[in-house]
């Protein structure tokens, strides 16, 4: 796409009109910022581009385009932004939680009073990690609404907006909701086996020394320690354990400029580069254009541990958001970003033992649908 601006005036013209009638949004979205730069001549050419892509985007279903939406002119973005809040599909007013910004305040306001009351879990998670962004004299009113609707997803995700409040308010909503958490002895063994866990077992048989799981998106295999092992010494077990990603190719290229550019964490603040560790990267034998990434198995997923418990999920949520913010600014869209894609890792105390009273560390995982925003255009 880059290539366009090379073109002459005519020779955009005649591509754009090429574009317009073969009826592709996604095509249409990529070259809507290269019509826009066209003189004031043809103003005539941009609305009826502006149009076709809101009416296709309200009326039509096409893969990647919550994605592209990013690429469009901020006026044409916000435009069908606000048309997709207010439709009934939810898949499509789903989207719009990716450009909450481009919505005005009494827009958010909807859009998240609307979702509360979905029956549609997916949406009520969207819609109580958007609370923090609705007017501010509605969202204890949103909070405690979610609260009634669905105790548990408040309970797993109600962070994202206590984390922004006072501490003395946070106390006191965290309280009347039961989300305040002293652990006793038994709980606290309980999250000590959790924090060695990882969901990546869960469909591995004992046996096994290596074995395929599944997942949504790419193939991966899990390398286990020997079963000695597990029964004498499941901490070393977890830390012996390697999966095998088999992705694309680009994705790996993607996910290794993420994991070895210490120096922008360290800018960022990070302590730690927060990426999947990569240990080493061969070809793929039953893939050609993919490639084998052998990683190193952390501790459970965010969802695995804020399912359990609301220890610590303050500061993991916040460090979420920091590492999501941190890979756009880095030009790198993950492709699923959710809770299941981050996990952690746990301090551990002098004896070796894990230390419950730090919060752990997250870590975004499984690149296998990276791209590189800079590239899509």
């Amino acid at each position: 796409m880059n290539l366009i601006s090379l073109l002459s005036e005519e020779q955009q013209l005649t591509l754009f009109r090429e574009v317009f009638y073969d009826n592709h949004l996604i095509r249409l979205i990529q070259v809507m910022p290269f019509v826009m730069k066209l003189s004031t001549d043809h103003d005539a050419l941009k609305q009826r581009f502006s149009n076709k892509i809101l009416k296709q985007a309200v009326d039509e279903d096409w893969e990647d385009f919550e994605e592209s939406i990013a690429f469009l002119p901020e006026t044409i973005r916000k435009r069908i932004v606000s048309r997709l809040a207010r439709l009934d599909d939810v898949n499509k007013r789903f989207i719009v939680y990716t450009y909450l910004s481009d919505l005005s305040e009494e827009g958010r306001d909807q859009l998240v009073d609307r979702s509360l009351s979905d029956q549609n879990a997916l949406m009520n998670i969207e819609a109580v990690k958007a609370i923090a962004y609705v007017s501010q004299d509605k969202q204890e009113q949103f909070f405690l609404k979610a609260f009634e609707h669905d105790p548990a997803i408040v309970h797993q995700y109600g962070y994202y907006f206590l984390s922004t409040l006072p501490e003395d308010r946070r106390l006191e909503l965290e309280q009347r909701c039961g989300l305040s958490q002293e652990l006793s002895a038994e709980q606290s063994r309980e999250l000590t086996d959790l924090a060695l866990s990882t969901p990546l077992y869960r469909v591995a048989p004992d046996a096994f020394f290596r074995t395929n799981f599944y997942k949504t998106g790419s193939r991966t295999t899990l390398l286990g320690a020997r079963e000695i092992d597990k029964q004498t010494n499941p901490e070393r077990s977890l830390k012996a354990r390697v999966i095998v990603r088999h992705i694309p190719y680009f994705a790996y290229q993607i996910w290794r400029n993420a994991f070895e550019n210490s120096d922008f964490w360290k800018q960022e603040g990070f302590d730690h580069v927060p990426i999947e560790p990569i240990i080493r990267v061969q070809s793929d034998k039953m893939a050609p254009s993919d490639v084998a990434v052998f990683s190193r198995v952390l501790g459970p997923s965010v969802h695995m541990w804020l399912a359990n418990t609301s220890l610590f999920q303050k500061e993991i949520g916040e460090q979420m958001e920091h590492i999501t913010a941190s890979l756009k600014k880095m030009g790198i869209s993950h492709g699923h970003l959710h809770d299941d894609n981050f996990c952690l890792a746990f301090y551990k105390q002098v004896d070796g033992s894990v230390d419950l009273s730090r919060p752990p560390l997250v870590y975004a995982i499984d690149f296998d649908q990276a791209k590189s925003i800079k590239d899509n255009i």
